[in-house]
């Protein structure tokens, strides 16, 4: 799959793809060395968490 463009894969190569990234802004988040380490963490594992939540709902709505 290299060589794919960004933004060209499947839902689960996606999810696959944010789920390491969101682990670790998690471990980031949590262990940050200042306050601004954390908001910045903090405010890109929502960003993330939203995505992978959003290509679920997708998912949900093709079926229905």
């Amino acid at each position: 799959m290299a060589g794919l463009v960004a933004g060209m894969g499947t839902d689960m190569e996606r999810s696959d793809d944010i789920r390491p990234k969101l682990e670790k802004l998690e471990q980031l988040f949590a262990r940050g060395a200042t306050p601004g380490e954390r908001a910045a963490a903090g405010a890109d594992r929502g960003r993330l968490a939203q995505k992978l939540g959003s290509s679920a709902d997708e998912k949900q709505t093709a079926l229905q």
